[in-house]
C-alpha cells in the first residue's frame, strides 16, 4: 500500500516541475514577442527612412537643377544646395531617421543574444534534471 504522503510528495513534484517548464516557456515567449515588436519597429523605420530619403534626393535634385537652369555650374550648384539651410535640415532628419534603424537592428540583434542565452539555460536545466 502507499504511503499518501509519499504520493501527495510526488504529485506536488510534478506540479513544481511543471510550473517551472511553463516559466521557461514563458520566459522565451515573452523574449519572442519582443523581437516580434522590435521587428515592426525596424520595418516602420525603414519605411521611414525609404519615404525621408526619397524626399532628400528630390530636394537636392530639384534644388540642383533649378540652379543649373539658371546658369550655375553643376560644382557651384551643389554647393549652393548644401549651403542651403532646408537641406541641412533635410540631411539631419535622414540621418537621425537611418541611426534609428541601426539602434533597432542592434536591440534586435540583443534580443536575438538573450532568446539563444535562454533557450541554452533550458537546456542545461534539462539535463541536470
Amino acid at each position: 500500500m502507499e504511503d499518501p504522503r509519499e504520493k501527495l510528495m510526488m504529485e506536488f513534484k510534478r506540479l513544481e516541475q511543471e510550473e517551472k517548464d511553463n516559466l521557461q516557456k514563458n520566459a522565451l515567449h515573452q523574449i519572442v514577442e519582443g523581437i516580434e515588436d522590435i521587428w515592426e519597429s525596424w520595418v516602420k523605420a525603414s519605411e521611414e527612412v525609404i519615404e525621408i530619403e526619397t524626399n532628400y534626393k528630390a530636394f537636392c535634385s530639384a534644388t540642383k537643377k533649378a540652379l543649373m537652369d539658371a546658369g550655375a555650374t553643376a560644382t557651384k550648384a551643389e554647393a549652393n544646395v548644401q549651403a542651403d539651410v532646408e537641406w541641412a535640415d533635410k540631411y539631419r532628419e535622414l540621418q537621425l531617421a537611418r541611426l534609428k534603424v541601426q539602434k533597432t537592428l542592434k536591440l534586435m540583434e540583443i534580443k536575438r543574444m538573450k532568446f539563444e542565452a535562454e533557450r541554452t539555460n533550458q537546456a542545461n536545466l534539462r539535463q541536470i534534471q
